[in-house]
């Protein structure tokens, strides 16, 4: 009857294995899921507030702030970059920063940034003197 036993012994290991996968699958229910940091928009750094001054084109600025995620439709001489990071369970970060253009030039800015160098407060800032 040694096949009897291995039946026997197979059903029996069969049914540890799922009650161990049927436990494993309960416990991981009270575990906290893994959540990843999101970021989202253009990434701005001081450094590259810093670069831009009056008088620059269109193209120049492109090419410190790379293009804008969306575009005004409405006001193609205004610019607005939004940048936001999620870290779960501890922060959220949203800075703004909007490039006015006048005549194809670069005007003003405003936003959570400020030039180097500009002695202005407040949340209006200019884009320097140079």
């Amino acid at each position: 009857m040694p096949s009897v036993r291995l039946r026997t012994s197979s059903i029996a290991y069969g049914l540890l294995l799922a009650a161990v996968v049927a436990g494993l699958a309960l416990t991981q229910g009270s575990c906290s899921l893994y959540r990843i940091t999101v970021q989202q928009g253009n990434v701005i750094t001081q450094d590259m507030v810093d670069r831009l001054k009056p008088g620059m084109t269109r193209e120049q600025v492109a090419y410190i702030m790379g293009e804008p995620v969306v575009r005004n439709p409405f006001n193609e001489d205004q610019w607005d970059y939004v940048y936001t990071l999620e870290v779960p369970g501890r922060t959220e970060r949203q800075r703004k920063l909007s490039l006015f253009f006048n005549e194809g030039v670069l005007s003003h800015l405003t936003g959570d940034f400020k030039p180097a160098g500009d002695g202005e407060d407040g949340d209006s800032e200019s884009a320097g003197d140079d």
